[in-house]
């Protein structure tokens, strides 16, 4: 029995030599596979990157209408791998709209930790319903750092909800030094107001008025002492909501621009032929076209 095992053996185990070099080819193949992956992965994050960057939707109607995969495919020209990614069915593509979604998260976590870095232990000041341009120069600074779902707009809760977030964020609301809001009862109300509140907890956190808001009720108090203004503002609006809340009207509206602009084309041609600019050929009759493009 032990002679015969030890004639069969070499047999039974084949060449050592030949197992070592199949088990080092495996090997390479999976490291090539993994490094294959990781670029394939980075590409996925510098895409979500970069169309977030800009503010450019992701999703389109369908998943290869999007932005996400006609970008993908266009880098599938110099990089093979990533048109083998889209290609395949099932298993880990991290293309999914919740992968997606995480990936956005993290960056996002990401830069609103850069954020916060950046005030320290200075001071800030609380802007709240209000959008700003961020500057960087030697002035007052802005900078988003997210949305925040309230159940009501109630000053408490909205109170309540700013106290959280500096929580979250890792700020003291003993270093705020301002308050900007709109000028609604709830925001500025000198009794139980979100500014009263906040002033309660940090009397040097001054609330402002927000100054676009101020200016954004200043030209409606103007617009409303002018007669032509109120009449052509009102009237607009009451255009837009004959159109935009009735599907089949809104319908009619599209067809009718795109005819507008078929007759627009063959006037333009046979201007081209009578050797006539556009402005002379076109001037005089622009009018209501204009209004509907607008």
């Amino acid at each position: 029995m032990a002679i015969d095992y030890a004639v069969n053996f070499p047999k039974n185990c084949g060449n050592v030599i030949d197992m070592t070099n199949e088990q080092s080819k495996k090997l390479r193949q999976s490291k090539k596979l993994r490094q294959t992956n990781r670029r394939c992965l980075l590409k996925i994050i510098e895409n979500l990157q970069s169309l977030c960057r800009q503010g450019q939707a992701i999703q389109g109607d369908t998943d290869t209408e999007s932005n996400f995969y006609q970008l993908m495919k266009l880098q599938g020209r110099d990089d093979p791998a990533l048109l083998e990614l889209l290609k395949k069915r099932g298993g880990d593509k991290y293309t999914s709209h919740d992968i997606q979604n995480e990936i956005i998260e993290i960056m996002a976590h990401e830069v609103q930790r850069d954020l916060i870095k950046d005030i320290g232990t200075g001071f800030f000041s609380i802007i709240a319903d209000e959008y700003m341009d961020i500057d960087e120069q030697l002035d007052g600074r802005e900078d988003f750092l997210g949305f925040y779902n309230i159940p009501n707009i109630a000053s408490e809760t909205i109170v309540q909800a700013i106290k959280d977030s500096l929580i979250r964020l890792q700020l003291s609301l003993s270093q705020c030094r301002g308050q900007c809001y709109d000028g609604a009862s709830n925001m500025l109300g000198k009794k139980s107001g979100v500014a009263k509140q906040i002033q309660e907890c940090e009397a040097k956190a001054l609330p402002t008025h927000c100054h676009s808001h101020s200016l954004s009720l200043g030209v409606k108090d103007a617009t409303n002492n002018c007669q032509i203004l109120f009449n052509t503002m009102n009237n607009t609006n009451e255009i837009v909501k004959l159109v935009k809340y009735s599907p089949k009207r809104e319908n009619l509206l599209g067809e009718l621009k795109e005819n507008l602009q078929y007759k627009d084309e063959e006037e333009e041609d046979a201007a081209a032929a009578a050797g006539l600019t556009k402005f002379s050929a076109t001037i005089g009759g622009r009018f209501e076209q204009s209004v509907l493009r607008e």
